[in-house]
């Protein structure tokens, strides 16, 4: 119980984006919600040490996400019509955000950095939900992470 938790409270607090169209070119990776400055929003359970078990949630134990994440998990879980509940992996932070950062679009004016060091992309000021992601490609450490 005290994992099935702590996947709903990381969801709940730690899911930050999506890939869809991008009217700037293809795919890119958009917010789900607003994402803080300085925020990491491609964290991932599996930084935690987590396992890839699954947990059964009802739509009532999902109530407590925001629309935008509960519309991704949604989207990339199933309702097991069996039991009336979504099966959801430990695993599913790590395929959807750990996918997303290589789709992240290219601008002149980016809201991302990179950060070498710790490898890490992370926030250069708050991103309102819907907002696109963006990288600057020219930037040193994104040419060496290459």
């Amino acid at each position: 119980m005290r994992k099935k938790n702590k996947l709903l409270n990381f969801l709940k607090e730690n899911l930050y984006c999506r890939a869809r169209c991008s009217p700037v070119h293809g795919v890119g990776v958009f917010a789900i919600k607003d994402i803080p400055s300085d925020t990491d929003p491609f964290l991932a359970l599996e930084k935690e040490g987590h396992d890839n078990d699954y947990h059964f949630y009802s739509p009532e134990e999902l109530s407590v996400l925001e629309k935008g994440v509960f519309e991704l998990v949604d989207d990339y879980t199933r309702l097991t019509m069996c039991k009336g509940k979504y099966e959801i992996s430990e695993g599913l932070p790590r395929w959807v955000q750990g996918g997303c950062v290589y789709l992240i679009n290219h601008s002149d004016a980016p809201n991302l950095k990179y950060v070498a060091v710790t490898d890490d992309v992370i926030t250069t000021k708050k991103i309102n939900k819907d907002e696109e992601l963006f990288l600057d490609y020219n930037d040193p450490a994104v040419k060496n992470y290459e």
